[in-house]
């Protein structure tokens, strides 16, 4: 089953699994919605949803991201992709506390 929608606090963000021009995935705040390119690797989705995610999670909270920069912001947020696949038992752990 592909992911419908993403719910943070009282927001719901619509997924689209199409291709974005130019880019892998897209968050729109201004339509709510997600657009995700449908042919990407498991791991690099798992990179591209964190991103995304982390994009949601300032825009909802009122926190400039240009501050950060979006290269930075790719760092930072994609690498929980990359500590969680090295890692299982933490990941088991972070599922089980979730």
């Amino acid at each position: 089953m592909k992911l419908k929608e993403i719910r943070y606090k009282r927001h719901k963000i619509r997924v689209i699994w199409e291709k974005c021009k130019d880019c892998m995935a897209l968050y729109d705040p201004n339509i709510s919605t997600l657009s995700i390119s449908p042919k990407l690797s498991k791991f690099m989705l798992g990179k591209i949803l964190f991103h995304e995610v982390w994009h949601i999670i300032c825009y909802l909270n009122n926190k400039d991201i240009n501050k950060i920069g979006e290269e930075n912001t790719a760092i930072l947020a994609e690498e929980f992709a990359v500590v969680l696949s090295k890692n299982p038992t933490l990941k088991k752990l972070i599922n089980s506390c979730v």
